[in-house]
């Protein structure tokens, strides 16, 4: 039988404070290993509650609000792909595109030019 993280309602608000980190810092490089270390938590709790609470990996949690983030500046602004790429965390031009399309099924200068219309 494998091993059952219990979470105490302590570990539950840190939880709670890391992903209101992460969506302040999210430009940042960030990991569970960061959150754990910030946060002085297990890795694992921090991985379980972060799952539990988001539905999401660090990971993968940290790349939609890049990705939500990113897209409010594809929508108000005219900044360049690279210009936004780089203000919201993403290592390369071509690396912000691969994920967006990849979250939203179209491209990022797709969805500017739809969202334009």
């Amino acid at each position: 039988m494998p091993w059952v993280i219990q979470l105490s309602p302590y570990d539950r608000q840190k939880i709670i404070l890391a992903i209101e980190y992460v969506q302040l810092h999210y430009a940042s490089a960030i990991s569970a290993d960061h959150l754990s270390i910030e946060f002085d938590m297990d890795k694992r709790k921090m991985q379980v509650g972060f799952k539990e609470k988001t539905g999401m990996t660090v990971h993968n949690y940290l790349i939609s609000h890049r990705v939500l983030m990113a897209t409010k500046d594809l929508n108000d602004t005219n900044l360049t792909l690279k210009v936004i790429a780089d203000k919201h965390g993403f290592a390369t031009q071509s690396h912000f595109i691969e994920l967006f399309k990849k979250s939203i099924g179209i491209t990022p200068n797709q969805h500017r030019n739809s969202f334009r219309q």
